[in-house]
């Protein structure tokens, strides 16, 4: 049965064994099944089965057509609802099924009716400008998985998490904006292989957000997560990282790298007095003692002059400001010693033009 109910729009009721017939594609404006949540309905809908011999699904799932042409048909809203509904179909095929359809004209307008049925969440611009580009979108989704495996208990579905917590759709926005991130890397695991590398190399200035990733770690037994500290994600558009990265690549997906040398992190009230020792309190940049590079007061490490190793403590009058590359590319060098190998050609990364 098919009423017209507006201007471009019908409900339809159709039984539930007939579901599989009508074509029903899934766009990529949809996130991932979730699996657990599947399995959840479908064990209300059986148990519903058994008790009152019949399912019970609430409010229509929607779908959207190009104009008047049934062949096919876009699942918009309702995939976990439809996704049980094949599992139990065997058991009530005769039971009626409610479907809004909607006539849509091209992607962008489908984009559009996606966003206004989903309100609550719009739709993360990797997925609609993702559709353009299928090996970001690929990148970021298998990113978003490996992910979601290593820093669970940081992750949020509110628009505001409070840092160090996530939106991790957010984050895939603010990654898939980045072009020279994505233009580096065409799969998930490498992408996700550079973040957990900034993570562990990252010098947070805002310690307090820092000990709060440190003591959350520490209850749910996972890893700390630092690269959310920065609100701005200075990680992301600062090339630096990704000049260190390169020269500094870190260890194979599974096994993350440490903070070379075992170097302490030096707090953010002594990172404040460097820098202000350094360039003075106003100063939103500087340059890298060994290179000259360009540093901002946001994004710049604390070197050791005589480095830890060889017993140099983490003091005012025993550090020096540098660019992630040089500090990265240090090790357990002490600051003179590593510019003199600078100045030589030997420190394993080009001078700054």
């Amino acid at each position: 049965m098919k009423v017209p109910i507006a201007p471009g729009q019908e409900l339809w009721v159709e039984p539930l064994g007939r579901l599989r017939c009508l074509g029903l594609q899934v766009p990529e404006l949809q996130r991932p099944i979730d699996s657990e949540r599947v399995d959840g309905i479908v064990r209300y809908q059986f148990e519903r089965l058994k008790n009152n011999k019949s399912p019970l699904y609430i409010g229509p799932m929607v779908l959207a057509r190009r104009r008047n042409d049934d062949r096919t048909l876009w699942l918009l809203d309702g995939q976990h609802r439809f996704e049980s509904m094949k599992r139990i179909a065997e058991e009530a095929p005769d039971h009626p099924v409610h479907l809004l359809v909607i006539d849509v004209g091209d992607t962008a307008t489908m984009a559009e009716a996606f966003q206004l049925i989903n309100a609550s969440v719009p739709v993360p611009m990797y997925v609609i400008e993702g559709t353009l580009h299928a090996v970001r979108r690929k990148t970021l989704d298998e990113f978003r998985q490996v992910f979601a495996q290593e820093f669970g208990p940081f992750l949020s579905k509110t628009n505001m998490p409070r840092r160090p917590n996530v939106n991790l759709v957010q984050l895939q926005d603010r990654i898939h904006r980045c072009d020279q991130v994505m233009e580096e890397f065409s799969d998930g695991l490498t992408l996700f292989d550079f973040v957990l590398w900034v993570n562990d190399h990252l010098a947070c200035a805002d310690e307090a957000t820092a000990g709060k990733a440190r003591t959350k770690a520490a209850q749910r037994r996972s890893k700390a997560l630092y690269v959310t500290c920065d609100p701005d994600y200075a990680w992301l558009s600062d090339a630096q990282w990704l000049d260190a990265y390169r020269t500094n690549r870190a260890p194979p997906v599974g096994k993350p790298s440490k903070p070379s040398g075992g170097r302490p992190q030096v707090p953010a009230a002594l990172r404040a007095a460097l820098w202000n020792a350094e360039f003075g309190e106003r100063a939103g940049v500087g340059q890298c003692a060994c290179c000259r590079r360009e540093v901002t007061q946001q994004c710049f490490h604390a070197g050791h002059v005589v480095s830890v190793a060889d017993g140099g403590a983490t003091a005012l009058n025993n550090l020096v400001v540098l660019c992630v590359l040089c500090n990265t590319s240090m090790g357990a060098k002490g600051f003179d010693e590593f510019s003199r190998a600078f100045r030589a050609g030997d420190a394993g990364q080009k001078p700054a033009a």
